[in-house]
């Protein structure tokens, strides 16, 4: 990201924001202006989870009650999204 722009990057911070993969923890006065700290939210780090984790042996090692547990979770975050 070396010859990434200032502007570019604060344009992707926002939009991660947006996507409620940020969150703003701190806003600090500092010189020269205004500082932004941020915090993974739990969508990032699920996000970051499923990207490095091969699923396919994540379903081999679960148990059907952890299996069910997750296919329960799905199905109910797509019926939240359809609505």
């Amino acid at each position: 990201m070396k010859h990434t722009r200032y502007s570019t990057v604060n344009k992707r911070v926002r939009k991660l924001e947006q996507s409620s993969y940020l969150r703003k923890t701190m806003v600090q006065e500092r010189v020269g202006g205004i500082a932004n700290f941020y915090e993974l939210c739990p969508k990032a780090y699920l996000a970051t989870f499923l990207n490095s984790t091969n699923l396919e042996c994540l379903i081999d090692k679960a148990t059907d009650g952890v299996a069910l547990a997750i296919l329960a979770t799905m199905i109910g975050a797509e019926e939240s999204i359809l609505e």
